[in-house]
């Protein structure tokens, strides 16, 4: 890919080579860096930065220096976040979850004596469980 190619480049994610990529769309062009993160292959894409600020021969240098640390065995982007699913990674204990879930499902549910036994039903089950974060919730086994 040249500088020219760079600017006249339809919509779409175009391959340049070694794991850099430029991708265009409406009104942006940017730099993306691929690459299968160190020890599980799985993949993952870096920001480079617009190419409009960032010229070609700029985003190859960092795409290689980029390419040295995957290849050292070292993830770019570092550890990813923590699953964010129900506020997981800010510090949200299941009991937080469990009254924000009864709250907004309750109102469609049959009777009041319906929306007790529920709630009286998880909270028999999982009680011990309502301070812990729900991070540290992994699988549930129900003691009989």
């Amino acid at each position: 890919m040249g500088s020219g190619a760079v600017k006249s480049s339809g919509p779409g994610f175009h391959a340049d080579g070694g794991g850099l990529y430029l991708s265009v769309k409406p009104g942006s062009k940017s730099w993306a860096f691929r690459y299968s993160e160190p020890g599980t292959g799985r993949r993952r894409e870096m920001g480079l930065g617009s190419a409009d600020t960032l010229p070609l021969a700029a985003a190859r240098r960092k795409a290689a220096k980029l390419r040295e640390q995957v290849a050292q065995g070292i993830d770019p982007l570092g550890k990813p976040p923590a699953p964010d699913k129900h506020g997981a990674g800010r510090g949200i204990t299941f009991g937080q979850v469990f009254d924000s879930y009864y709250e907004a499902n309750a109102p469609s549910w049959q009777n009041a004596k319906h929306r007790q036994q529920w709630q009286n039903s998880v909270g028999r089950i999982v009680f011990l469980k309502l301070d812990l974060d729900i991070v540290g919730i992994r699988r549930f086994k129900r003691d009989a």
